[in-house]
């Protein structure tokens, strides 16, 4: 690898003396390993799915910052603002006259429609209800199965209570840009069920209304369930309702305290309970929210996502310490061994093997073994194997036929550069004259996803690192 990057220099050198040099930009990189051959399996926009591509644009302008209250005064335009609120039909109301309002009371109707949902678990009722409420999460319930409605889904609440709406497309778009603000919209539509979860169905009734500057007197935090242990979460989840791709999501908010462990995507933060860890998603500057070592009260729903457990921001307050000691924390694992876990979607029979693949995901594992990458498109990408190999790997196919686990942290994708290489802390590690034999490594990680390119993507613990022999 060093003898590469001696060529890199060179010809960088070389190039420089014939002609200007391009400008380089992050934007024109050829596709990457998160881009092409990675799936980054979360439940929001900005992200890619196993059956559809959302937007990948997510333009927000502030991170979502502590507050003891959940308004915050927002200052942002929507385009489905009061002034500006988009098509809608005219007032609905119930068959039965009356118009819902409270969303406890709202929530506890729906349940008692049990008995009329359809195979799948969804109803749709005549009872008309019509609130305002703040935006607390934006998902994505994706499916591909008759008898769901809309995967989009929005949890809101007020003083009331909570519950999710049921949005279509274009209603999810005209809000999705302004997750982290949480603002305050007017939101209506018909009380049904999915998956036994309350919700209210707004397909078809205009856009939500967007209320400029006002800010609802309630605390969220004064609806949250006490968490416990991510063990207790997992157990939860895989006793929820899912649907056919494996996704649910609580109808409660819970408090959690956990320690941030590590950025794992713009929009995924790693967190600990010094037992096990979960995976936090949200929008794609909640990272800035945290710092590393700290430890938090977390305010979130938990859920699946493609078999995935996780938690779906809502809030945070600062709190004492979690102790985290990973030696204690640990499962020895092997990169072949992680292969024999893995999902399959719409397929009800495998449910086993998909709540086994679960249980891998809340897992702090310890791996001794070798570094190496794979090159594809001009780009190098780091790998983990059990065994030393004599050479790099030409693709990621030849990588995955070897059963090599990917690295997901940043300083080990998309390596096209010289200085990129010299800031990855595999650079000593990898293939090269100096380093012949390959030195054993011993380091921390836990398991990022099972994509559909059929690869286990990995993220290492930084600075657990060591050299073995």
């Amino acid at each position: 690898m060093k003898k590469k990057i001696f060529i890199l220099s060179l010809l960088m050198i070389l190039a420089s003396c014939t002609k200007p040099t391009p400008s380089l930009s992050e934007d024109t990189e050829s596709l990457s390993q998160s881009d092409v051959t990675s799936e980054v399996i979360t439940s929001d926009e900005g992200e890619t799915s196993n059956d559809i591509t959302e937007d990948s644009s997510n333009d927000v302008t502030s991170s979502v910052e502590e507050s003891s209250t959940t308004s915050e005064d927002v200052t942002s335009v929507d385009p489905g603002t009061s002034e500006n609120p988009g098509t809608s039909e005219d007032p609905v109301t119930s068959e039965e006259g009356e118009v819902y309002a409270n969303l406890s009371e709202i929530s506890e109707l729906a349940k008692t429609f049990k008995s009329l949902r359809n195979d799948k678990g969804v109803y749709k009722s005549s009872h008309y209800a019509e609130f305002r409420a703040q935006l607390l999460t934006l998902q994505d319930y994706i499916t591909t199965q008759n008898g769901y409605n809309n995967h989009y889904k929005a949890f809101v609440a007020n003083a009331t209570g909570h519950i999710t709406i049921n949005l279509n497309l274009e209603q999810y778009n005209a809000i999705k840009n302004y997750k982290d603000k949480q603002q305050v919209y007017d939101f209506k539509g018909y009380i049904g069920l999915y998956n036994d979860e309350p919700e209210v169905d707004m397909d078809g009734l205009g856009k939500p209304v967007y209320q400029a500057g006002v800010i609802l007197s309630y605390n969220y935090k004064s609806f949250a369930l006490a968490g416990g242990t991510i063990n207790d979460l997992l157990t939860r989840v895989k006793a929820t309702p899912f649907n056919t791709k494996g996704i649910n999501w609580s109808e409660n908010i819970y408090k959690y305290h956990l320690k941030y462990l590590a950025k794992v995507e713009n929009a995924v933060a790693l967190f600990s309970d010094g037992t096990n860890v979960i995976q936090l998603h949200s929008h794609d500057k909640i990272n800035n929210s945290f710092t590393v070592g700290n430890s938090y009260y977390i305010y979130a729903r938990e859920g699946l996502f493609n078999f995935k457990p996780e938690l779906e921001y809502v809030g945070l307050e600062s709190a004492s310490d979690v102790i985290t000691d990973y030696s204690l924390m640990k499962n020895d694992l092997k990169a072949s061994t992680l292969y024999t876990y893995k999902y399959e979607l719409d397929k009800s029979y495998l449910l086993n093997s998909n709540m086994s693949y679960a249980d891998q995901l809340v897992k702090l594992f310890y791996f001794e073994g070798y570094a190496n990458y794979y090159t594809e498109d001009g780009m190098d990408y780091v790998v983990l194997e059990d065994t030393e190999k004599a050479s790099s790997y030409r693709s990621y196919t030849a990588a995955l036929s070897a059963k090599a686990m990917f690295v997901n942290n940043d300083h080990s994708v998309k390596l096209w550069k010289v200085s990129h290489w010299l800031n990855s802390p595999f650079l000593d590690y990898v293939d090269s004259e100096e380093n012949t034999p390959k030195t054993k490594i011993g380091l921390y990680f836990v398991g990022y996803v099972y994509n559909t390119m059929k690869y286990w993507l990995v993220q290492v613990i930084d600075g657990t690192i060591v050299e073995l022999s």
